[in-house]
């Protein structure tokens, strides 16, 4: 079996920040047999700190630097983010939220790199499952070789257009109701329920639900 490739997670000490983290390193958790990961929560009381996060520093493979505002004013992220820079390590920078990132000239020169691939920052995308599970495909793929699956949304479609279909339905309903017995109470009782139904449909792609935080 391949050693493990050592991964190892930079972020600020924002509570935001440390939240989305936890979560992405949730998704993280397919890679258990192919990497091993490490952040700071893995410090355990009698570590020297900047001793064990040296050492660790040293002895991983890939940096994934979580940047956000607070990670570009946090000087020890900083000061690891140039030293996996300048020791040419496996750079994968993953845009959290929002921030000038451009105007720096030390996250601007690993645009290239930057996940989301659309880059857009993590807290804007819609459906924070989807975008976690295709930033770690894509590390997969820059780190293994495997071929990210691409992402399909065949389904949307087919929601949408029965959406239309149960409005169609719906307000054609409600009209002739509303001309077999004249009375507004009745219509209006017909179309909510039309209204009802559609909704239920696109329940999960107007609400997609989002992954609950993992305590580390």
């Amino acid at each position: 079996m391949a050693q493990k490739k050592k991964i190892f997670f930079t972020y600020s000490e924002n509570e935001n920040d440390i939240k989305q983290f936890s979560n992405l390193c949730l998704h993280f958790s397919v890679l258990q047999d192919k990497a091993e990961l490490w952040y700071k929560a893995k410090l355990k009381g009698g570590d020297s700190i900047q001793e064990e996060t040296a050492k660790q520093f040293s002895e991983s493979d890939i940096f994934l630097h979580l940047l956000s505002v607070h990670y570009s004013s946090d000087e020890a992220c900083r000061k690891q983010f140039n030293s996996s820079v300048s020791e040419k390590k496996v750079i994968i920078p993953v845009l959290l939220s929002s921030f000038d990132w451009q105007s720096d000239k030390d996250f601007s020169q690993v645009e290239a790199e930057i996940l989301p691939p659309d880059k857009i920052p993590v807290d804007l995308h819609q459906n924070f499952n989807e975008v976690c599970t295709e930033i770690v495909q894509n590390v997969r793929q820059a780190v293994y070789g495997e071929k990210a699956v691409t992402k399909t949304n065949s389904s949307r479609p087919f929601y949408w257009i029965l959406s239309a279909i149960v409005l169609i339905i719906g307000v054609l309903t409600a009209i002739s109701v509303n001309n077999s017995f004249a009375d507004w109470k009745i219509t209006a009782i017909v179309f909510l329920m039309f209204v009802t139904i559609d909704l239920l449909i696109l329940r999960k792609l107007l609400f997609p639900t989002n992954i609950s935080s993992l305590k580390l």
